[in-house]
């Protein structure tokens, strides 16, 4: 899972959060919950989602969005250093190293998609 302050810069960096079944988000910046049901932790006056609250979105949920704005783009995993990984876009305009975790490395790609838009 990624951190809340990789969540919060996803979250200003313009990710819209679709709710889904399952999804993890932060509370108060510290609480993970799981959205089960129907009904969306919402402001009840201005029916949007109130800032205390983000999106925390798994890998998948990643991977999806950035397919949403990258047609071809590939992320392989270096031999060295350990947790290390390569994001491409097909016309090689893009390329970025992380060296952190899968879904963090994902994220950070995603958040310098987001920024670049």
């Amino acid at each position: 899972m990624i951190s809340l302050e990789k969540a919060q810069q996803l979250k200003e960096a313009g990710l819209e959060w679709n709710l889904e079944r399952g999804d993890l988000y932060y509370q108060h910046g510290k609480i993970v919950h799981h959205f089960y049901d129907f009904t969306c932790p919402e402001d009840d006056i201005t029916g949007k989602i109130p800032d205390f609250i983000v999106f925390a979105p798994s890998l998948t949920q990643l991977i999806k969005e950035i397919d949403k704005h990258v047609v071809n783009w590939q992320l392989s995993k270096l031999s060295e250093p350990r947790e290390s990984y390569s994001f491409t876009t097909s016309n090689r305009k893009n390329k970025w190293f992380w060296n952190n975790p899968l879904e963090d490395a994902v994220a950070d790609s995603l958040l310098e998609i987001l920024k670049g838009q």
